[in-house]
């Protein structure tokens, strides 16, 4: 990726929808956990020395704190994106829903799905920072070349 290469929408927001649906799901399954009486102690519960209430309690914060940072990331885009984002992978409507809630044509849904997706990668990477991730995902896919002007251009260099 070159300094001045532009993102590829289309493909940023195909790389997005995939994160958006198998990392919601993924993390809504591990932040199930009941929380409702966990037991914490500094012994071990079992003889491996790994207390499972705990490691388990661990998992699911961390879960939910991911959760929290996708739909911040998703409240972070204009317009009707936030409520599209949420919507769809969130409170995991069908597509006919989404169009429902947001009063919008079926034939007009596929450039606002894409744009909102688009925005959601955009605001991931500054999101990631702000919620202190280690392990950080770059949804933006850059395009390969540059084409048109750009490279006549550089031909007469």
């Amino acid at each position: 990726m070159g300094f001045w290469t532009d993102p590829d929408i289309k493909a940023t927001a195909e790389n997005a929808n995939i994160f958006l649906y198998k990392q919601c799901q993924r993390l809504s399954l591990r932040a199930g956990v009941s929380l409702s009486s966990p037991q914490l102690s500094d012994a071990p519960m079992h003889t491996n020395g790994v207390n499972h209430a705990e490691e388990g309690m661990v998992n699911s914060l961390a879960a939910l704190t991911a959760l929290q940072a996708i739909k911040y990331a998703m409240l972070q885009t204009r317009g009707i994106s936030p409520q599209l984002l949420v919507s769809k992978y969130l409170d995991l409507k069908k597509e006919w829903q989404v169009r429902q809630d947001i009063h919008i044509s079926h034939n007009a849904y596929p450039k606002y799905r894409e744009r909102a997706l688009y925005e959601f990668a955009e605001s991931w990477n500054s999101v990631q920072e702000k919620f202190g991730f280690e392990d950080k995902v770059n949804l933006i896919i850059y395009k390969r070349n540059f084409g048109g002007i750009y490279d006549e251009h550089s031909r007469n260099i």
